[in-house]
């Protein structure tokens, strides 16, 4: 059935005909067409349609570059500020312990020193809180005050300090507050207790404490400066917070390690200090966190950003592809993301640590990146459609402008009386009503012989009200055009015209062209029509 289709309409194809103007209209469409096209390959080899692209990675470089620097310089700073933290309380425990006769090492056996221990150490702690770029400060003893209890294996005495921060929801200025630790303490300094307040750390789920004080034992002379470890993302036990801890073992100088000390960098804290900008991208968001090959496990870090995303982790975020340093990532929790990572140091060389893997990525979901990217693709799209509609429109109203006049002359020759049809001014047709005009007088005198009848008695003569104004146009001619006029009456030729005259061939036909429009003719042919006519006249008029 396709075979007979195909054949017959090959064989209606010479049959088959197209109207000009669809033809004029096609041709004009295709002119359009190719330009457009030519303008879209001129665009995109000009890189036109990547330059959205080009301005969000180079907006993304620079905020990854500027998170780095931050992110680098903050967290350097608080590991050496926490160094320096342990030194001094290691210092002042010793000097409390030879005090009270003990050493470090016998803390566990004399519970009823803790508190007073706690409270000397009150003092460093706060200034350090105050000083830091960190949302709160700990010490935690390998010892409890209550060794009786029932949970005492996992209790550990000490204080934690935390500073309530700041949001973009309450303007209410930061405030030092006590969330572990012995209640006098607190009272004795003026901080007012937490909700979340409890007497004694519970290790029991704190993985950071036994890696810490483990890795400081096995480390045995290794300076503090490279025993240092950060917790990754941790909530404490009642606590509704998450936060990475800074911990640094408290190490005697008999090496005996009786506890930890350090910092907390919490999920608001981080948010505050390391949210990208997102006047163009709004979910935009970075985060600090593990990473495991081409995984970053952001359930482990911390994320910061303007968005949905500022109270939840997106999950592990395993690699896609990375396109000239552009990585794309798919989410466990089904969405895609696009950014920029780059491998973040957290630990100096000779740690124990080194071998954990760290990773500082900004990234964005990756709707958002290609909505960006072809966001001023998409005005070139609608301005090429819309020049392509006006262009189809125009040669539509064009071909039937230009095929109208065509029209009306192929339906006038259709006529009997070619001699009687109007001006179109257009050269080639009104030449041909001019020819079948001759014609139609041939075949009638012709046939007026054929019938006796004499070819006057058939001539039919010329409208005489044309005539008349062809004459009373005469007097419109400049003396130049009235010369050239005279001569074409006297039967001379545009080449001996344009000889009598000294002048060229061109501005013979200049003087033609004006001729005929102000006399209202449309050829040499015509005019001479009314030459002879006003010859006739002025030969009777002097007989």
């Amino acid at each position: 059935m396709i075979r007979e289709a195909f054949l017959l309409l090959r064989r209606s194809k010479g049959e088959r005909t197209t109207s000009l103007q669809v033809r004029l209209f096609a041709l004009f469409a295709m002119f359009s067409v190719v330009f457009v096209a030519a303008g879209f390959l001129f665009l995109s080899l000009a890189g036109i349609f990547n330059a959205g692209e080009h301005e969000s990675r180079v907006w993304l470089e620079a905020e990854m570059a500027h998170l780095t620097n931050g992110v680098t310089t903050d967290f350097s700073k608080l590991s050496l500020q926490s160094v320096s933290l342990a030194e001094q309380l290691v210092r002042d425990v010793h000097i409390y312990a030879q005090r009270n006769g003990i050493a470090e090492k016998d803390l566990q056996s004399n519970p009823e020193l803790i508190e007073g221990l706690l409270s000397e150490q009150m003092g460093s702690l706060l200034t350090v809180l105050k000083n830091s770029q960190c949302s709160g400060v700990f010490i935690i003893l390998e010892a409890t005050v209550t060794p009786e209890a029932e949970n005492a294996a996992d209790s550990r005495a000490g204080i934690f300090l935390k500073r309530t921060e700041t949001n973009n929801i309450t303007a209410l200025a930061s405030k030092i507050h006590f969330l572990r630790g012995p209640a006098n303490i607190a009272r004795a300094n003026g901080v007012e207790l937490l909700g979340q307040w409890q007497m004694e750390f519970d290790v029991a789920y704190a993985d950071f404490f036994d890696t810490a004080i483990t890795t400081a034992k096995e480390n045995n002379g290794v300076s503090l400066s490279r025993l240092y470890y950060w917790s990754g993302r941790f909530m404490m036990k009642r606590n509704s917070e998450y936060a990475m801890l800074l911990c640094v073992p408290l190490i005697a100088n008999d090496g005996t390690v009786f506890g930890l000390c350090g910092m907390e960098v919490s999920s608001m804290l981080f948010k505050r200090n390391y949210s990208p900008d997102n006047i163009d991208f709004p979910r935009v968001f970075s985060t600090l966190s593990p990473s495991k090959g081409s995984t970053i496990e952001t359930g482990g870090g911390l994320i910061a950003g303007n968005s949905y995303l500022n109270n939840r982790d997106t999950g592990e975020l395993a690699e896609i592809s990375n396109r000239k340093g552009l990585y794309s990532y798919y989410s466990d929790n089904g969405e895609t993301y696009i950014g920029l990572q780059g491998a973040f140091r957290l630990y100096p060389a000779g740690s124990p640590f080194t071998g954990d893997e760290w990773t500082l990525a900004l990234l964005m979901p990756a709707e958002d990146w290609e909505n960006a990217v072809s966001e001023g693709n998409t005005v070139l799209y609608i301005i090429g459609f819309a020049f392509l509609v006006i262009s189809l429109f125009a040669a539509t109203v064009v071909s039937k402008r230009y095929i109208h006049p065509v029209v009306q002359a192929l339906e006038a020759i259709k006529t009997d009386d070619h001699s009687a049809m109007p001006k179109t001014q257009i050269a080639e047709i009104d030449d041909l009503f001019e020819f079948l005009a001759k014609q139609d007088a041939a075949r009638e005198a012709a046939a007026a012989r054929e019938g006796g009848i004499s070819a006057e008695e058939v001539t039919v003569a010329p409208d005489l009200s044309l005539y008349l104004g062809f004459v009373e146009r005469i007097g419109t001619l400049t003396k130049a055009e009235r010369m050239t006029f005279d001569l074409y009456a006297q039967g001379f030729k545009a080449g001996e015209i344009a000889e009598r005259m000294f002048v060229s061939i061109n501005t013979i036909r200049f003087h033609n062209r004006n001729i005929y429009s102000k006399l209202g003719v449309s050829s040499a042919k015509e005019m001479m029509v009314y030459v002879r006519m006003l010859n006739d006249a002025a030969a009777k008029k002097s007989g």
